[in-house]
């Protein structure tokens, strides 16, 4: 075993396992915030660096420091830190965890804070806000962010602009929390919702030190 492998894995459980509800996964977020970060990098946690990279290769540099991006579920602001070393600097944060948001804070990663779950009914966000939304490690076994969030991300985004999002692979596919997920994506983008940019399966990448895959899919809002 890695050595902290087993505080990761009693965290996850904290938040992320199967069947808990939201209260009793936020109530675990506040015990794991101060360690967060070191928890996950230590394990090669690298899902913030996918949604930048994917991030930067649609939007050019010169675009970015005029790019408005949403970071949904935000948390200590990983995925900030990163869009802010790469030229972006109008970043939006939304989570509902405010013991995660505390980090960010404290770092001024972010434009605007939005203490709020996204779920199937529109959050305070107006319509057509953002250039780009990001999406990274949202996705968890206790559907705690359902399939239909995608209805609200579509929402929030600019026409033209983009949508990151990035997740462990084995939490999708037949018999999987998210077993709907794609088939969703699919139906929207046959609706002339947004269209596929995006849709890789990366070996060992979401935790390179402990061989979990990730997915990243890009689409652009039509």
């Amino acid at each position: 075993m890695i050595e902290g492998e087993s505080d990761l894995a009693r965290n996850n459980a904290l938040t992320s396992k199967a069947g808990l509800t939201l209260g009793e996964s936020q109530k675990g977020f506040d015990k794991w915030a101060p360690t967060y970060d070191q928890d996950s990098l230590v394990h090669g946690y690298s899902a913030h660096l996918l949604a930048s990279k994917y991030l930067c290769d649609v939007i050019p540099p010169d675009s970015r420091a005029t790019s408005r991006v949403l970071d949904i579920g935000a948390g200590s602001g990983l995925v900030a830190k990163e869009l802010c070393s790469n030229g972006f600097k109008k970043i939006d944060a939304l989570d509902p965890n405010e013991s995660m948001l505390k980090y960010a804070r404290e770092q001024n990663l972010y434009e605007k804070y939005y203490l709020e779950f996204i779920t199937a009914q529109p959050t305070s966000i107006p319509e057509s806000t953002y250039d780009a939304v990001t999406g990274s490690g949202i996705y968890a076994a206790n559907n705690y962010v359902p399939s239909v969030v995608i209805h609200e991300i579509i929402r929030v985004v600019k026409p033209g602009g983009y949508v990151v999002l990035v997740a462990r692979n084995m939490l999708f596919g037949p018999g999987q929390p998210y077993e709907q997920l794609e088939p969703l994506m699919a139906i929207l983008e046959k609706n002339g919702k947004w269209k596929q940019v995006h849709r890789d399966i990366l070996p060992s990448a979401y935790f390179t030190k402990l061989n979990i895959d990730a997915i990243v899919w890009v689409y652009r809002k039509l």
